[in-house]
């Protein structure tokens, strides 16, 4: 324990810059006792652990969503997994994220700094699972199920980038209600409670941007494969009919802000006629 909360230590200093500690040998020793006091209380259950994966420090992915929907789908998206079983739609409690049916299907979360892992819980899960832990200083722990369900680890681990959760399922659709990474991030660092973000790539911005499309039409349109322009900050995607432009779909990379614009009408006005003079 003693060596681990050595280690502990020189992560939480190095990861928000408290290794300036005063130059004179006593009040150093008093400065890193007292850290050493506080990181002791968080291990013994004084200081609780918080759900990783529901804090702006987090943003997830994962394999799919049922009928090749967006990320954030309200009915069957990730995001279900992190809404504490709070998603209810029209008096259906719609609390679990469902896969697109495909072998092997995973979720992952991402810290924007690196945190320490206690505990992984998976509630609901229609398969068995194991975790893997992205260090952030290279390599890798593997987590497997056990009997009870969660996984926990003999002593928490320190420098986590990200987590992700393996199912072992074949083709078929897989369903989970919630998953919880628990854990404790650096020492003085700022986040707020609540829904984690998307992981942004162009392969969840394309499916959110053919949602946003399909709820814009109401009828079929033949359109060119989308054209995706990846710049600085967000995702460009345009869809046509032959050559022309017809819908447009912005997305922020860092909040996943979906921003659409039509581009022609879907319908045409009726014709009007000038009164009469």
């Amino acid at each position: 324990m003693k060596r681990f909360l050595a280690c502990l230590l020189v992560y939480s200093m190095a990861a928000v810059g408290l290794a300036q500690v005063p130059a004179d040998p006593r009040a150093k020793v008093e400065a890193l006792e007292k850290r050493i006091k506080q990181l002791e209380e968080q291990l013994q259950g004084k200081a609780q652990p918080v759900n990783l994966g529901r804090t702006s420090l987090a943003s997830v992915s994962a394999s799919s969503v049922n009928g090749s929907r967006a990320l954030d789908n309200t009915f069957y998206g990730i995001l279900n997994c992190f809404d504490d079983g709070a998603n209810w739609q029209n008096n259906i409690n719609y609390t679990y994220w469902l896969s697109g049916g495909e072998p092997s299907p995973w979720a992952q979360v991402d810290f924007d700094v690196p945190v320490v892992v206690t505990q992984i819980v998976v509630e609901g899960a229609t398969a068995a699972y194991s975790a893997r832990l992205e260090m952030a200083k290279g390599g890798e722990v593997i987590l497997e199920q056990p009997p009870d369900g969660g996984m926990k680890p003999a002593e928490p681990i320190a420098g986590v980038k990200g987590v992700r959760v393996t199912f072992a399922a074949g083709q078929q659709n897989l369903r989970v209600h919630e998953i919880r990474i628990m854990g404790y991030v650096p020492d003085g660092t700022q986040y707020k409670a609540g829904l984690p973000r998307i992981l942004m790539t162009e392969r969840n911005a394309e499916a959110i941007a053919l949602e946003a499309y399909q709820n814009w039409s109401s009828s079929i349109w033949h359109f060119t494969t989308p054209k995706l322009e990846d710049r600085d900050t967000h995702y460009l995607i345009t869809y046509r009919r032959g050559e022309l432009p017809v819908f447009r779909c912005t997305i922020d990379k860092r909040t996943g802000k979906v921003t659409t614009e039509e581009l022609v009408e879907l319908a045409p006005k009726a014709p009007t006629t000038a009164p009469a003079r």
